[in-house]
């Protein structure tokens, strides 16, 4: 049996939820558990026997993306090619424009995948379930598993018999309660799909609406599944695997602890850091060979350090991800937090975030993928992301600075807290008393700032065009970005005491 397989990415405008992550890099390439997020799906299609070739589908500039496909292509040893859509098509539409390439050297059927969910796909158990209802002209077979009554309602609903699997109802985010078996967005389909689109692509078409961005655009969930319930044609695989959903920072943190966890269970322990040799390791890490740790620092449960990162004496991280390029200097500790590529964290900081997982007393739950703030624009509790653009948050103990190679330090003393904030080494400080003042500081050795660097003038970044003000028992933190937008933050309740 001859097989493809379709990954659908998504583009720029999608992924909003996952910023500021995704204005670095296109959001499937972002590494979870050491490998960018699109290839544990295309490591699990890999091993389907007869699979002959991937397409990538979406709307990121094809540049961004040429690199990638032709390492995973070498890596995996399948042909992998990346189609840039024109426009958004939708979920069903970038597979109806590709059409020809899909179908190209006679594929039985195809996977397809959504590039932001994640999980222990059962994709062989899911092919033989398929073929079993081929007979019965089957053009769609969906991957399905149990979520909470409560938290249903935010995927798309299945209704489906018993006996036969067959789909009899589907609502895609329905307003009240319609089944606790959701849409995994991982499906196989039969070359006869492609008659459907065709048809409802005509439809479209004959319907032309100027107010539209792409009549050409068709949702598999609303234009294809839900016409094909109760038809005989879309099917459902039930799965009690583990399954999610990458829509935030959140969740990038709990996907990266599960993708270990099955790297150990895939008998892939080569990935796996051991505690048999410096520094200690507790549970499952990942650390990237050109890494450099401390034999002295403490890594896990669930960490993943990237390329080049530089982890000094003492460090301790717990269910974080290390970015590239990124140093932690001794005795810092992370938990719960991402640090962003070419961040720096001072000596004796402590990040920390919170935790974001499901709720462990109810069977099935998944995560609530909340966005950064909620509508009152209150920050809402999640991990805390450190190092990735161009903004300014302080939080409670901490500073928290969203530059790319911001430096944080955070020091604690008996009688005084004392903050320093020094940028990277592009960023220049016009004011000369604390240009000099700053230099002394670093030709002393020493990661600490004198009050006085932080009451006088306010520090310019002229490369970011960015501007910091900070004045004795801070309020409020200004910061004005480079487009003109102006971010305005009420500093925490105890912060001025501190400072």
């Amino acid at each position: 049996m001859m097989l493809k397989a379709v990954i659908l990415l998504g583009g720029p405008q999608k992924g909003t939820r996952f910023r500021p992550l995704s204005l670095e890099i296109p959001k499937p390439l972002f590494p979870v558990a050491g490998l960018p997020t699109v290839q544990h799906h295309i490591e699990a299609l890999a091993a389907v026997p007869g699979l002959r070739e991937i397409l990538l589908i979406g709307f990121f500039p094809a540049n961004q993306m040429a690199q990638f496909t032709a390492e995973m292509a070498s890596t995996y040893k399948i042909r992998t090619r990346y189609f840039q859509e024109y426009t958004a098509l939708g979920t069903a539409g970038g597979i109806y424009h590709f059409r020809d390439q899909i179908r190209a050297g006679g594929a039985d059927a195809f996977f397809l995948l959504n590039g932001d969910v994640c999980g222990d796909f059962p994709l062989d158990e899911m092919l033989k379930f398929h073929k079993s209802k081929t007979a019965k002209t089957a053009l769609v077979t969906l991957l399905a598993t149990e979520a909470t009554r409560q938290q249903s309602c935010m995927y798309g609903c299945i209704v489906e018999d018993k006996e036969t699997h067959e789909v009899l109802h589907y609502v895609e985010k329905p307003s009240t309660f319609v089944s606790t078996l959701i849409n995994c967005g991982v499906y196989i389909c039969s070359p006869e799909i492609f008659q459907l689109l065709h048809k409802l692509h005509s439809v479209k078409q004959d319907h032309y609406d100027d107010e539209l961005e792409s009549n050409d655009a068709i949702q598999l969930e609303v234009d294809v599944l839900k016409p094909l319930a109760g038809t005989g044609q879309a099917f459902v695989y039930s799965s009690d695997r583990w399954w999610s959903q990458i829509k935030t920072a959140g969740s990038a943190i709990y996907a990266n602890r599960h993708y270990l966890q099955l790297y150990r269970r895939n008998k892939r322990t080569d990935r796996l850091a051991t505690s048999t040799t410096s520094p200690t390791v507790i549970g499952d890490v990942f650390v990237h060979p050109t890494a450099t740790v401390h034999p002295t620092a403490v890594l896990g449960p669930n960490v993943s350090i990237g390329k080049n990162v530089s982890v000094g004496a003492g460090v301790r991280i717990k269910e974080s991800i290390i970015l590239g390029n990124a140093t932690l200097q001794e005795h810092s500790c992370i938990l719960y937090s991402i640090v962003g590529w070419n961040s720096t964290v001072g000596s004796w900081s402590r990040v920390e975030g919170t935790p974001c997982d499901p709720n462990p007393n109810k069977p099935f739950a998944k995560m609530d993928n909340v966005p950064l703030f909620n509508l009152e624009g209150k920050l809402n509790p999640s991990i805390t992301i450190l190092g990735i653009y161009r903004c300014v948050f302080v939080l409670f103990s901490f500073v928290q600075c969203l530059f790319g190679g911001v430096q944080v330090y955070y020091q604690g003393r008996a009688k005084e807290e004392a903050v320093q904030l020094s940028f990277s080494s592009a960023a220049k400080v016009t004011d000369a008393g604390t240009r000099q003042r700053r230099a002394g500081a670093q030709r002393a050795g020493r990661a600490q700032c004198h009050r006085a660097a932080l009451q006088g003038a306010p520090l310019q970044c002229q490369e970011r065009h960015c501007t910091l003000t900070r004045r004795p028992r801070l309020q409020r933190v200004r910061a004005v970005r480079g487009d003109g937008a102006e971010l305005d933050r009420a500093a925490p309740q105890g912060l001025a005491s501190q400072l």
